[in-house]
């Protein structure tokens, strides 16, 4: 790390430590005209964020979204919104909703917009393309869907469970509106598009630097259709967790030209596998790719093995493989590999770990030496270096002085 850059980080954390510190002394005193006006419900519960000094983000019940001059009164530089819809309180209700409730011009202050409206199906994404005040939105973050729960007495919301989701339909919706333009982050995780509707919302030409679609029910369709995607070039960071991928899929995502700015890639809870690892790896030339999630992969030792003898894997700095049922042939495979020596975070949880003694080989693999290594979500530790002893000179022997010879 150069001197310049090691500067820069120690500024950044003298800064946040002192911006902690004030907070701690006025948070109390500068969020009290804030919660005068955003109130608390039961069960959602009004929470605030600064950055860079200023109340900038606020996560509110969805009922808030009805009036918002008197939160932009207390909080004129409010800019990250997050709506929360009521949870399930054992009774049957109404699905949450968007109508009338995006009429406010003040929704042109607002960079990023997190809805966590589930229920709210394809017309909530309809209502968000209508509106005319999103014009300046670069975050969407929605969740829309819910599920029915098998034998359930009591369902958790009225109306057919189809209207519950947000499929291809709502991701067509956002994709056509002239409103959605300026959106550089995307999220739409834990819904029902399939890849069908991750193509569909690609038809948006975004230049996005960040997607993530992981959670729903993604196919070879959404990653060829993103692997060609000419306006990816911009991409950063891209999730696609709990997919079932062929390795045709896999080969054309990891030999993609478009992709060539992607950093971070998240798989977990893919149906991957050894042999989709080893196909993915041959034809890896993403040449931005660092951090890559295989949590929940399948992939066992065997996968693991071929990750650590795999020469693609040196330009990795960040690796998480938890929950792969690695034993203690996949760690040592990592410990002793000359591939990793690049890694700077690498997550691991399997049960194997708790041994002490595949514990300690792990700590004291040589490659591994300036990587930060979790074990179950633990830090792990690490025995101080030992400093070689100094070599002591000998002491100088002294010169005893001759008696002169008597005459």
């Amino acid at each position: 790390m150069s001197a310049r850059r090691s500067a820069r980080r120690r500024g950044r954390r003298a800064l946040r430590i002192a911006e902690n510190k004030l907070l701690a002394a006025h948070e109390a005193q500068w969020t009290a005209a804030f919660f005068d006006v955003a109130k608390s419900t039961p069960f959602r519960k009004v929470k605030v964020a600064f950055h860079r000094g200023f109340l900038e983000e606020a996560t509110l019940p969805l009922e808030a979204l009805d009036d918002l001059e008197p939160l932009f009164e207390a909080a004129p530089l409010l800019r990250r919104l997050r709506f929360d819809s009521p949870g399930f309180t054992g009774q049957t209700h109404a699905p949450p909703t968007l109508t009338g409730r995006l009429s406010s011009p003040l929704l042109r202050r607002v960079k990023s917009l997190d809805l966590r409206l589930p229920a709210g199906g394809d017309a909530v994404a309809v209502e968000l393309a209508r509106c005319p005040h999103l014009t300046g939105l670069h975050t969407l973050h929605l969740e829309a869907t819910a599920w029915p729960i098998p034998d359930f007495p009591t369902p958790m919301f009225s109306g057919p469970p189809e209207s519950h989701r947000l499929t291809v339909a709502g991701a067509s919706a956002l994709a056509s509106s002239p409103h959605l333009k300026s959106l550089r982050d995307v999220k739409l995780a834990s819904n029902a598009l399939g890849g069908a509707g991750v193509k569909a919302l690609l038809e948006g030409g975004w230049p996005l630097v960040s997607l993530d679609v992981s959670g729903n029910q993604l196919d070879d369709t959404a990653l060829t259709a993103i692997a060609a995607a000419p306006h990816l070039s911009t991409l950063e960071h891209l999730g696609l967790g709990a997919g079932e991928y062929g390795d045709g899929a896999l080969t054309a995502l990891a030999a993609s030209k478009t992709l060539t700015s992607l950093s971070s890639l998240d798989l977990t809870n893919s149906q991957l596998g050894p042999r989709g690892l080893e196909r993915f790896l041959a034809a890896l030339k993403l040449p931005a790719l660092k951090a890559l999630s295989l949590r929940g992969t399948g992939l066992g030792d065997a996968g693991v093995v071929t990750l650590a003898k795999s020469a693609a894997s040196r330009q990795f700095t960040s690796l998480e493989l938890g929950e792969n049922t690695v034993t203690q042939t996949g760690v040592f495979a990592l410990a002793d590999s000359p591939n990793l020596g690049g890694l700077t975070r690498l997550q691991l949880n399997d049960a194997w770990l708790k041994k002490k003694a595949v514990v300690e080989y792990l700590a004291a693999s040589p490659t591994l030496a300036s990587c930060r290594i979790y074990v179950k979500g633990t830090l792990l530790s690490r025995a101080p270096k030992k400093k070689p002893a100094e070599k002591k000179k000998p002491a100088a022997k002294e010169k005893v002085a001759k008696p002169k010879k008597a005459r």
